[in-house]
């Protein structure tokens, strides 16, 4: 789906506002809590977790939702493809949020959630500045 400019513009707007928000948060995971609802309802993943790169090169997990638990730390995926981590949920999607953290999205039928949405996109990249800030 290609954004139209106004669209476009008022996603923007959306996510600055709701960044703005999360910096206010009293802690990390609080700091998530804005954008993540903005994908519960944009999306609607069945089971969503945010990951961070632990000193040790494990991920550990800074929010997690949705009816089946997600693992606190999960090995950082190799190299090459990304392969999701088998979670439990049908359709999965394991995704880097540059170098500051992975966001796992879980879906119990199939969905029309397409890593290349450009909506997703700019999500992606507020969510990694956040993860960045705090």
């Amino acid at each position: 789906r290609v954004l139209f400019r106004s669209e476009a513009h008022l996603e923007a707007l959306t996510l600055c506002d709701l960044n703005l928000q999360a910096l206010e948060a009293p802690s990390s995971a609080a700091t998530l809590d804005p954008l993540l609802d903005h994908l519960s309802v944009r999306w609607a993943p069945d089971g969503l977790g945010v990951y961070q790169r632990s000193e040790d090169g494990t991920l550990s997990c800074l929010v997690a939702r949705g009816r089946q638990p997600l693992p606190q730390q999960m090995e950082r995926p190799k190299p090459g493809p990304l392969v999701a981590p088998g979670l439990g949920y049908p359709e999965e999607h394991l995704l880097p949020l540059g170098n500051a953290g992975w966001l796992y999205l879980g879906f119990e039928s199939r969905s029309v959630f397409t890593e290349t949405d450009p909506t997703f996109l700019l999500f992606a990249r507020h969510l990694e500045l956040l993860l960045r800030v705090r």
